[in-house]
């Protein structure tokens, strides 16, 4: 029980408990349930915590070690309520606000990706990762369409860095990086070096 709060606490996600840890080679593979006090119902409004029954889902987190040399070596092995709502009769699974809608990582994790992307390309961070270099692509182009909005983004810049970074080492390809020197953050990434984007 002392472990699984350590991990609890290490790990800092709502709502989630640990239920045991499962030590493999280079990986942590932690049980846990997540358990939330109620969720609004999607369809009408109303809050539910009533569980209709348990799905499972499996999440890649931060790497919480360095036996992986940088690659995320903690994964989340979540069961899930599934609620029922008494007022419309809607089924729907909850679905923590910590986690990237839709996919198999945390945000914490799309977003620790996204700023690796900044310094290699997304064949090297795919392969520190163990994603495919497509798919480290769509998250990093994802995550900074989400950072912030383009008024604020470029509101305060005062010294805009432009830089070229290869996303396949070797084949020529090349995005557009554009950065606030003063402050040291991404502004933006462009697909390409043509001056129209």
């Amino acid at each position: 029980m002392q472990e699984e709060k350590f991990y609890e606490e290490l790990l800092g996600l709502a709502f989630l408990r640990i239920d045991s840890v499962e030590k493999q080679s280079g990986k942590l593979i932690i049980h846990c349930s997540y358990q939330s006090e109620g969720e609004r119902c999607p369809q009408c409004g109303s809050v539910t915590a009533v569980v209709n029954q348990y799905d499972h889902r499996q999440v890649c987190d931060l790497d919480i070690s360095d036996k992986q040399r940088g690659r995320p070596a903690v994964w989340l092995h979540m069961r899930i309520p599934q609620l029922v709502c008494h007022t419309c009769r809607r089924y729907f699974t909850e679905s923590p606000d910590w986690v990237q809608p839709g996919k198999s990582y945390t945000k914490r994790q799309a977003k620790w990706v996204f700023d690796m992307c900044a310094k290699q390309p997304f064949t090297e961070v795919g392969a520190l990762v163990d994603m495919n270099h497509k798919t480290v692509e769509r998250l990093y182009y994802q995550q900074a369409a989400l950072e912030v909005n383009l008024a604020q983004r470029y509101r305060d810049v005062r010294k805009i860095g432009i830089d070229e970074l290869a996303y396949r080492k070797g084949k020529q390809d090349y995005v557009c990086v554009l950065t606030d020197l003063e402050r040291g953050i991404q502004l933006d990434v462009l697909p390409n070096r043509k001056k129209r984007h």
